[in-house]
């Protein structure tokens, strides 16, 4: 599918050279009206005194225009982020693209290093991104659309010698710019970190020329495009980009020891290597430094092949669950016209690629109108919506998971009309199994629709029981039956417990 940047706006920090140049041409070329920033500084941030000389970012602006794009310049440093945004409302009416690649460089040890040194890689990396994004957000917010990028590095993700205050400012951007995934998600906002490896004037000073050549920055401007597209529907991630080679970056923890409550320090001791213990790990899988990182990513390029002809499927099974759904209706009016006069809500779903990411794919069901739909989001005017990871999705359309116990657990979050919520369950459709989950999309479809033929209606009816049963058995019920048949002692105290979670529960809901 082609990727165009039609009509829309792009502010680019730091467009003078380097990453930020090759971000807004690219933009440029690719319909975008671009806003090139850059503040025409040294490496160290100091503002070059050569007032005769064609400034950077006019030297960009030229090429665009001479190319047949839109683009206009700002001088602005990034810590008048407001003025730079300024420009794009201004000169173009919005703004759609928010990339911080402003930075400076005062690399030196930490012994060595002044108030100065640190202050000023903070301001101007981490204080200038908020100083960007702040300004840029409530115009996003208002038009329900925006893509940013946060760029960190891997000084940020793993540490460097002699680079305390850039690692610690670039670190503190994978923070921010995760929990600004979080809010901006519901708004149609997705902001995702890089951690771009390439050769420019600020890491030229710390890598050999060889590898200069080899991690050159247009070898990152395509990933980057993508991710500020509206085609990406990535959120709150973080990717290593380099030469050609692209990962996403997750967090990983050991299995870890479980030491009984009386624990000492001598047992911490002794336990220690199964604390630390990642035996079933490669090192270069989960880097721990600055060189494992770059090692990797050399590692790839030399090895890029072996992959080429083993393409892996990307579509959650969520989204293959709603297909079917929605071909359901479609195939069949009448049952989805019944089901819309039994129903009479809309639900949003709000679906998390694993329990520890922000949202990145939105659904709505709407069993109030017609005959019943499914569509993309996010959208607004729901009864109640539902924020879940895929997996929990799946495991409640199953039926392996009970919904209720599912929202005590934390798994789900809901929010809405609460006669509106009870209304949703795996009884509204036909029964969704494991077995065509693990076929092809187009053959489960086919599958699905084939299977509930002429039985759509007995088969509701029959789920609807089922499920009616099953939750007049719920997992808590169970448990406090179990309870009084052993004359637990502590019995009546966690009875009690479970029902102050329930009822907690419902009334944050």
């Amino acid at each position: 599918m082609t990727i165009s940047f039609q009509n829309q706006v792009a502010v680019v920090t730091g467009a003078g050279g380097g990453l930020g140049r090759t971000y807004a041409l690219m933009l440029a070329s690719k319909g975008a009206q671009v806003v090139v920033n850059d503040f025409g500084g040294s490496v160290k941030g100091d503002l070059n005194s050569n007032s005769g000389a064609t400034r950077p970012a006019d030297k960009v602006v030229s090429e665009i225009i001479a190319s047949g794009g839109i683009a206009i310049a700002n001088y602005d440093s990034v810590e008048n982020g407001s003025k730079i945004i300024e420009t794009a409302i201004k000169s173009f009416g919005k703004i759609d693209i928010l990339i911080n690649n402003a930075g400076i460089l005062r690399d030196v040890s930490f012994g060595k290093m002044t108030e100065k040194d640190f202050d000023l890689i903070m301001e101007i990396h981490l204080k200038g991104t908020y100083n960007c994004c702040k300004a840029a957000w409530p115009h996003m917010q208002k038009q329900n659309y925006g893509r940013i990028i946060v760029t960190s590095s891997a000084a940020g993700l793993f540490g460097n010698f002699g680079q305390v205050n850039y690692s610690s400012a670039k670190s503190s951007l994978l923070g921010f710019g995760k929990s600004l995934a979080f809010e901006g998600a519901r708004k149609n906002i997705f902001v995702n970190c890089i951690a771009p490896l390439a050769g420019t004037r600020m890491t030229e000073t710390i890598m050999s020329k060889d590898l200069v050549d080899a991690l050159r920055p247009q070898y990152v401007t395509p990933v980057v495009c993508y991710l500020v597209s509206k085609n990406c529907k990535e959120n709150g991630s973080v990717f290593e980009i380099g030469a050609g080679w692209v990962a996403k970056v997750r967090h990983e923890r050991s299995p870890g020891y479980f030491f009984p409550l009386n624990f000492s320090p001598e047992n911490v001791e002794t336990h220690w290597n199964e604390v630390i213990n990642f035996s079933n790990t490669k090192k270069n899988t989960y880097p721990e430094t600055l060189n494992d990182s770059i090692t990797l990513v050399l590692d790839q390029v030399m090895n890029k092949s072996n992959n080429e002809n083993h393409p892996q499927a990307n579509e959650i099974n969520s989204s293959k669950i709603f297909k079917m759904m929605d071909s359901y209706l479609k195939a069949y009016p009448k049952e989805g016209k019944a089901i819309v006069n039994k129903i009479g809500c809309i639900f949003d779903f709000n679906i998390k690629t694993s329990e520890v990411t922000p949202p990145n794919y939105f659904y709505r069901i709407d069993l109030k109108n017609g005959n019943g739909s499914i569509k993309e989001g996010p959208l607004d005017g729901a009864d109640a919506s539902f924020t879940l990871s895929d997996r929990t999705f799946v495991d409640m359309t199953t039926g392996k998971a009970n919904p209720r116990m599912s929202v005590q657990k934390g798994l789900i979050k809901v929010k809405g009309n609460m006669s509106a919520m009870m209304k949703f369950n795996n009884s509204i459709f036909p029964r969704i199994t494991e077995e065509l989950l693990a076929m092809n999309t187009d053959d489960a479809i086919l599958a699905y629709t084939q299977g509930t033929n002429q039985t759509s209606n007995s088969s509701l009816k029959e789920t609807s029981n089922s499920s009616s049963k099953e939750t007049s058995n719920s997992p808590k019920e169970s448990m406090i039956v179990k309870l009084k048949q052993y004359d637990l002692k502590c019995g009546p105290i966690i009875e009690n417990i479970m029902n102050q979670i329930e009822m907690s529960s419902v009334q944050k809901n």
